[in-house]
């Protein structure tokens, strides 16, 4: 039988949760942030076929070689080769993965455990607590084995909320277990220890930041069989929410219905109390709502590009003549507004063409005086005798 094709998952088929503060409220909220992330950071499937919050894990690989692993697809019987895990030899994990120059991450399916209770590629037991509730693979069956005393890393990522002071919040995962043993959490790529409480802490590298976050989970395996990791949920901290802000600048107070016109400001937070505004990452997405003559009315969005928080949009020509104000707000909360910019749109004033030339007037041509006509005679004639001359001669 031809061996299937080997498989890339680069990206979670879900979407990446964004977490805030325990103690957030409105109007600080972003939308769609979880005050309990413990809905969404988990290992549990939910059945055989809906594989839950495992899609949203990873495991690293090798992408110069990674070899391949069996597991079933979702079709019973039918199989796919997936990369092979990444290993690190012995327990004594790296202080930063950056150490580790040949990581690439590919995301589950859910269902590389599935030889536990005598599975097979025919038969895999998907129901069995194990399959159910981690994430990992089972490679004694029917892979002959894998290297023993090896670590695999696993990874989750998700968004902090902006109006999360970063420096506060913190992360507690609960219902912890690993086959065989845990041997450190990462944030951010630099190693926090084995404590499954992280963040808040005294530098930088051990805090989480606004923006996209990832947690890394390194597994340490001491026989040839299942590398598997267990989390039952978390929960957040109760952290200081922060100030946000969004500027907003009109570079031109005056343009003409055939120019466009640049807007730009910059996005920011600050702790209560006076404290220094930081910029927001990149990606946070400004929401531009213009109003102008007539009831017109219309929106574009943009996002924050670089470290400085800052964001810009060129509004297109072709905006009818008259006064027009707009705002800039953060799109995960409409509530955060600048101040109102304006600017006014003039018609173009096009110039008329310039009066056709006046006709020219047909000049006459003038006539031969009496003696000019007696001279043109006698010249002609003389000219005709020549002729004649070579003729005769």
């Amino acid at each position: 039988m031809a061996q299937a094709q080997l498989v890339y998952r680069p990206d979670s088929p879900l979407g990446i949760p964004t977490f805030t503060c325990s103690n957030a409220s409105e109007p600080f909220l972003t939308a769609a942030a979880l005050k309990d992330p413990g809905q969404v950071l988990n290992t549990q499937a939910t059945s055989i076929s809906d594989r839950g919050n495992q899609q949203r894990w990873a495991y690293a690989f090798n992408p110069a070689a990674p070899g391949s692993h069996t597991i079933p697809q979702a079709t019973a019987g039918a199989t796919e080769e997936i990369p092979t895990s990444l290993t690190f030899a012995g327990n004594a994990v790296p202080a930063a993965l950056s150490s580790l120059p040949t990581m690439a991450w590919q995301h589950f399916s859910g269902r590389e455990v599935f030889a536990y209770s005598g599975g097979t590629l025919t038969s895999p037991q998907l129901g069995t607590a194990q399959s159910l509730s981690s994430v990992g693979f089972y490679l004694a069956n029917p892979n002959g084995g894998a290297p023993s005393n090896q670590t695999r890393f696993l990874r989750y990522q998700f968004y902090l909320a902006p109006e999360a002071d970063a420096a506060t919040y913190q992360l507690s995962l609960s219902g912890v277990g690993a086959d065989d043993q845990i041997a450190g959490y990462y944030i951010n790529g630099v190693l926090s220890g084995t404590s499954p409480v992280l963040g808040a802490g005294p530098t930088a590298d051990l805090q989480w930041k606004t923006g996209l976050n990832t947690l890394t989970v390194a597994l340490y395996d001491t026989i040839p069989s299942a590398t598997r990791l267990v989390v039952g949920g978390a929960t957040a901290s109760a952290c200081i929410p922060q100030t946000l802000a969004v500027t907003l600048a009109v570079q031109a107070p005056l343009i003409t219905t055939a120019q466009t016109q640049v807007l730009s400001g910059i996005a920011t937070s600050a702790a209560p109390g006076g404290g220094a505004s930081t910029p927001l990452p990149p990606g946070t997405t400004i929401t531009l709502q213009l109003s102008g003559p007539d009831g017109f009315s219309t929106s574009q969005t943009t996002t924050v590009i670089g470290s400085g928080g800052a964001y810009s949009l060129t509004w297109p020509a072709g905006l009818a003549p008259g006064n027009y104000e707009v705002i800039a707000l953060l799109s995960d909360q409409p509530g955060v507004q600048s101040s109102v910019g304006s600017f006014t749109v003039q018609a173009v004033v096009v110039p008329p063409p310039p009066p056709p030339p006046p006709p020219t007037t047909p000049q006459a041509v003038p006539a031969l005086a009496p003696w000019a006509t007696i001279g043109l005679g006698a010249l002609l004639a003389l000219l005709g005798r020549q002729r004649l001359r070579r003729r005769t001669g």
